[in-house]
């Protein structure tokens, strides 16, 4: 007995028991494939048809773009499976037994014309004479060659398919690479340096427990974009996070739709993962700090999160700023008020970020405060102005900038008093 067809509600039973309360099922070709012990082919074809019904959705992606990668449940039910309709019996012709006894033979007279020959005369041949007039010779001038027009051929214009990155940083090792040749690496150009390759969906940072003590440097990564990965401890640093950096890789190749993935390291643990990404018919590229310098040598943006005792100093004469100055240190709050009026006169209507209002606004006031206060001291009190929402951070495209929010109790009773 054959095999009943598995068909489009097979496939849609197993989608819905396999991806439970979900409605998202990764590389669902092979994984239905060894379940239903079909070949991929057959599994395919029923996944487009549920695709057309609107029972599924398919995402592509991978060589091409014609590899399913995952697909998304839009309907929770399974399609009828239309039976064809049974042919009707056939009726058997209803015959008599009859004993050969009673049957009576008749005899059957065909009448049969009978029609005379007729003769057939053929008449003699007939001969005709046929005159065919020649015209006379008519010299014939060849024309004047004329070169060929090219037929145009239609141009189509094909939209080519923007490459999508996956960035990864090994932050300790490439920062200490720099570092050995004098040079700092600016995390905001790299990221702007890759872009130049494709759109980039995903860009991680995967720092050691004792950089990521720092918290300027989680800082810096986070506003350059970046998603800050702190690894655990190996049995040293860059073996946690070499054995991290390669489970995520070999994640977002497996099971995401990025073409290429870009490796900012110098360490040669990583080229296992060429031959990988090979296989899922994607790429691994290796980003050198020290071949790429000249796009990648830069410093960020500094921003304001600093760690001090004397922020929370700073912090409260905000606060008593904001409340009308009725409490706190007089030179503090004073100080406060230079540096919000400072800000308030400042003319350039380009946006600035922290480091270079701190520049400004150090050079505003440095005759009046230089003798009380030090450019620290400035960096931390335009940092309890920011935390304090007195001096507003903006999130552009590619910088953090700065503004003074003229609505804050603070700014109100610093420009008025």
């Amino acid at each position: 007995m054959s095999r009943p067809a598995f068909g489009t509600d097979g496939t849609m039973s197993l989608i819905l028991k396999l991806v439970g309360e979900s409605n998202r099922l990764e590389s669902p070709v092979r994984v239905l494939a060894d379940e239903a012990e079909l070949g991929v082919i057959t599994i395919k074809n029923y996944l487009i048809e549920l695709g057309e019904k609107k029972f599924i959705e398919l995402v592509y992606g991978g060589h091409g773009n014609n590899q399913i990668m995952y697909l998304l449940v839009l309907k929770r039910e399974v399609p009828v499976r239309k039976e064809p309709k049974p042919l009707p019996p056939k009726k058997k012709p209803d015959f008599q037994k009859v004993p050969a006894s009673s049957l009576t033979l008749v005899p059957v007279t065909v009448p049969v014309k009978l029609t005379p020959l007729t003769e057939v005369v053929v008449p003699p041949p007939v001969s005709i004479e046929v005159v065919i007039p020649v015209a006379p010779p008519v010299e014939v001038q060849a024309p004047v060659s004329a070169p060929l027009a090219t037929p145009a051929v239609p141009t189509i214009s094909v939209e080519a398919r923007v490459p999508t990155i996956l960035l990864i940083v090994d932050y300790d090792n490439a920062v200490s690479e720099a570092r050995r040749q004098s040079f700092s690496i600016s995390f905001a150009k790299l990221r702007e340096f890759v872009l130049k390759s494709g759109k980039i969906l995903f860009s991680e940072v995967f720092i050691s427990p004792k950089a990521a003590q720092r918290q300027e440097n989680v800082d810096g990564l986070w506003q350059a974009g970046f998603k800050v990965v702190s690894c655990p401890m190996g049995s040293k640093d860059a073996d946690a996070v070499d054995a991290k950096i390669n489970w995520t890789v070999r994640q977002y190749l497996e099971h995401t739709t990025v073409d290429i993935v870009f490796i900012v390291s110098r360490d040669q643990d990583f080229r296992e993962l060429a031959g990988f990404a090979r296989d899922m018919h994607k790429r691994v590229e290796f980003l050198d700090v020290l071949r790429e310098r000249s796009s990648i040598e830069g410093e960020d943006v500094l921003r304001e999160l600093v760690e001090s005792r004397a922020l929370g100093r700073f912090e409260k004469a905000v606060e008593s700023l904001a409340g009308g100055f009725k409490d706190g240190d007089e030179q503090d709050v004073e100080f406060l008020k230079s540096i919000i009026r400072a800000f308030a006169d400042r003319r350039d209507l380009r946006k600035i970020s922290f480091d270079p209002l701190r520049t400004y606004i150090w050079g505003q006031i440095y005759q009046e405060w230089s003798g009380v206060f030090k450019e620290m001291d400035l960096k931390i009190a335009l940092s309890a102005l920011v935390h304090g929402e007195v001096i507003k951070r903006n999130l552009g495209d590619s910088l953090t900038y700065y503004t003074l929010n003229r609505d804050h109790p603070a700014t109100r009773y610093a420009l008025n008093h």
